[in-house]
């Protein structure tokens, strides 16, 4: 009777071993899935950075052609937008390397969790840290996209002061030049 005590107890521990272990699996494979979307979004991060750096660029150029034109004023805000347009590249490309070095430490840690089939609790933590983290890169991502539309507005309303700035200059020099007719007309009339 004792042995058959035993036995049941030991198939019952063995059961639960089973779905312990059967647990654990699933949850790497959650994690090595979850790796798997994390770096698909690093290279999207990456191609957002580097398009920022294009813009950053051309906001450079745009300024130095503004200060050949005699525009200081049009030249420095564009350098001014230029440099926070480069920060924001910059950090989006750090953010690409974060993204990147957390995909890689989850999917090594999906394989060393099925490979040790450690505690059930482990693997929930790692699961809830690994949410976590993804919440916080949604809202890192989020916080991006919000930039980058500040970032684009800005750049519509300089095009929209460029555009008046020369509107603005070619009515001076059209002034200008109506004042000097006039006064030449003035004086031949004067002369005569």
């Amino acid at each position: 009777e004792r042995s058959a005590v035993l036995s049941e107890t030991v198939g019952i521990a063995g059961v639960s071993d089973v779905a312990q272990g059967a647990e654990l699996l699933d949850a790497s494979d959650d994690l090595a899935e979850m790796g798997a979307f994390v770096a698909a979004m690093s290279t999207e991060d990456l191609e957002r950075g580097m398009d920022l750096a294009s813009l950053y660029g051309e906001l450079v150029v745009a300024g130095d052609v503004m200060a050949e034109m005699g525009l200081p004023v049009m030249a420095a805000f564009l350098a001014d937008r230029g440099q926070w347009l480069r920060e924001i590249a910059v950090d989006e490309l750090r953010q690409y390397g974060a993204s990147r070095a957390l995909a890689e430490l989850m999917e090594d840690t999906s394989q060393q969790v099925a490979d040790l089939g450690i505690g059930e609790a482990l693997a929930e933590a790692g699961i809830e840290m690994t949410a976590e983290g993804l919440a916080d890169m949604a809202a890192a991502e989020a916080m991006r996209d919000a930039g980058a539309t500040l970032a684009l507005e800005g750049i519509a309303t300089v095009a929209e002061g460029a555009a008046d700035m020369g509107a603005s200059e070619a009515l001076h020099a059209t002034a200008a030049r109506l004042e000097s007719t006039a006064d030449e007309s003035s004086e031949e009339e004067s002369g005569d």
